[in-house]
């Protein structure tokens, strides 16, 4: 009897060690696992392993790992935040805009020349203020273009069989864009951040395109503009230090950005 006794003792101790050791599935709702993995890898120990498919984490560990890991999923499984990006261009200086200007300028090289945001636009009471509107999600990338595409023309010169030179022509437009990626987050008591990353591109006269990138990040109110940027339409040469800007206040166009939720 003691023996069956110990033997049932052993053969319970080894199916709970196996289990132990079994490949356990995690399955998410609003997620999808490859966004919560980089997350969740850090708090497994050395023994465990974790994989990502569709919306389903894949978990080798005890299961006390793995109950710690449904715990930290309850508070990342959460359902993604929708948002409205609003962007303003316009020569008005509001006197109670939210949060900081980003140390970003952007000028024409021009005179006179012409800027617009042509990335995504509505149509309402505000198109004379090119104010213009994105859904998106918190914590994504809203891209925004300014910019034109400028015509470039290319000649090609020949002689027939008769020796008569004649030629042909064909135009192509280059795109150049100055603007910005706005990813907007979701904070606390209302709060936004929102991070620019600025890209830039200018034709060069022996027809490079020249783009740099930045980064930058402006803090406000949710629901409240931001200011962040602004555009110089005209040409006037600032010196500081060793950089040079173009700049004149009378035709400056400020862009001003709001981030608001659906509940908004």
């Amino acid at each position: 009897m003691k023996k069956l006794i110990l033997t049932v003792a052993i053969l319970m101790f080894c199916k709970s060690l196996f289990a132990d050791s079994d490949i356990h599935t995690i399955s998410l709702k609003h997620r999808l696992a490859s966004e919560v993995v980089d997350q969740v890898r850090p708090f497994l120990p050395e023994s465990a392993t974790i994989k990502a498919y569709d919306n389903m984490l894949i978990l080798k560990s005890d299961r006390a790992t793995v109950a710690n890991v449904e715990q930290l999923i309850k508070k990342l499984d959460v359902p993604l935040k929708s948002v409205l990006v609003t962007v303003w261009q316009t020569s008005e200086q509001l006197n109670h805009q939210s949060g900081h200007q980003a140390n970003i300028e952007l000028s024409t090289e021009e005179p006179n020349a012409s800027v617009s945001i042509k990335q995504w636009s509505t149509k309402g009471k505000d198109d004379k203020n090119n104010r213009y509107s994105a859904q998106g999600i918190a914590g994504q990338p809203i891209a925004i273009n300014i910019g034109n595409a400028r015509p470039e023309k290319d000649y090609l010169y020949f002689v027939n069989a008769n020796g008569n030179i004649g030629f042909a022509s064909n135009t192509q437009y280059i795109s150049t864009s100055r603007g910005f990626m706005a990813v907007p987050f979701l904070l606390s008591d209302n709060n936004v951040k929102v991070e620019i990353h600025p890209f830039f591109s200018d034709r060069s006269h022996d027809g490079q395109i020249n783009s740099s990138n930045l980064i930058s990040t402006v803090h406000g109110k949710l629901g409240q503009w931001i200011e962040i940027a602004y555009v110089s339409e005209d040409q006037h040469e600032q010196k500081e230090g060793l950089k040079q800007y173009q700049t004149h206040q009378g035709q400056q166009q400020i862009i001003y950005l709001k981030v608001e939720t659906s509940s908004n």
